[in-house]
């Protein structure tokens, strides 16, 4: 069986928080990182008082991020996880 190990950067995104501060944030993530995802809004949530909305699509990749849905949906800023760093 595999096994994957998440990390996500808690530091990295209370520091973006800190920075723009949003009202409102939308986590877009693919499937397999949902209870991920459900922990990372409560802890946004909780420790910063910000309103998170998952972004669930079954579709998910470089061609399918939600920052041009950003105003539609009344987001102030959109953490997609899950993809690689450009080059």
């Amino acid at each position: 069986m595999l096994s994957v190990s998440v990390s996500i950067r808690e530091d990295q995104i209370s520091k973006i928080i800190a920075e723009q501060k949003p009202k409102k944030i939308g986590i877009q993530a693919p499937d397999g990182l949902l209870n991920t995802v459900l922990g990372l809004a409560e802890m946004i949530e909780e420790k910063h008082g910000v309103e998170t909305m998952i972004l669930y699509d079954p579709s998910y990749g470089t061609c399918d991020l939600m920052n041009l849905d950003v105003r539609r949906l009344g987001l102030d800023l959109v953490l997609n996880l899950g993809h690689s760093v450009g080059v």
